[in-house]
């Protein structure tokens, strides 16, 4: 069968003769479907953000094409990712000072958020993720549990 799945698909009824009295009984059978796998390497962009992305003059045609690079470099339900700038220019075929121009402008958009170590950074996950949705959805849920447990710096609350 390979690498198909299977699922559940539900119960039918149907008639079958018992070999020993020769009665026709009626019994209930599950019924299955097997399904290609699909394929759970891709990056999701979401809606809300994809129109404005696409009326960005400052992305559209220029810093786009780094933001995709990105897409495809990142790690499966990772949002952290290390970009050499200098490997970088010499896959996107461009000079080392684009990159770097192109950076500026997914962080300037917030697309992009730096971390404290040098040449990492994190996708903002509001925008573009790859992997499952729902586990980002959980670990921002639980964040915000944890987070709303505690006292904020600065409030008597």
């Amino acid at each position: 069968m390979g690498k198909y799945s299977k699922k559940y698909v539900g119960e039918k009824e149907e008639e079958i003769v018992n070999p020993e009295t020769g009665e026709v009984e009626k019994r209930k059978v599950r019924v299955w479907s097997y399904q290609e796998p699909v394929d759970t390497n891709f990056v999701k962009f979401f809606d809300s953000f994809v129109m404005e992305l696409l009326q960005d003059e400052d992305i559209i045609g220029k810093a786009i094409r780094l933001l995709f690079y990105i897409a495809s470099i990142l790690d499966y339900d990772e949002e952290i990712f290390y970009l050499s700038p200098r490997e970088t220019a010499k896959e996107l075929e461009v000079g080392e000072a684009t990159i770097y121009r192109w950076l500026k402008t997914l962080l300037d958009k917030g697309l992009i958020i730096k971390t404290n170590r040098r040449n990492w950074y994190m996708v903002n996950r509001k925008c573009i993720y790859r992997g499952s949705v729902v586990r980002a959805d959980i670990e921002e849920l639980e964040k915000g549990v944890r987070n709303n447990g505690r006292k904020k710096m600065g409030t008597n609350t």
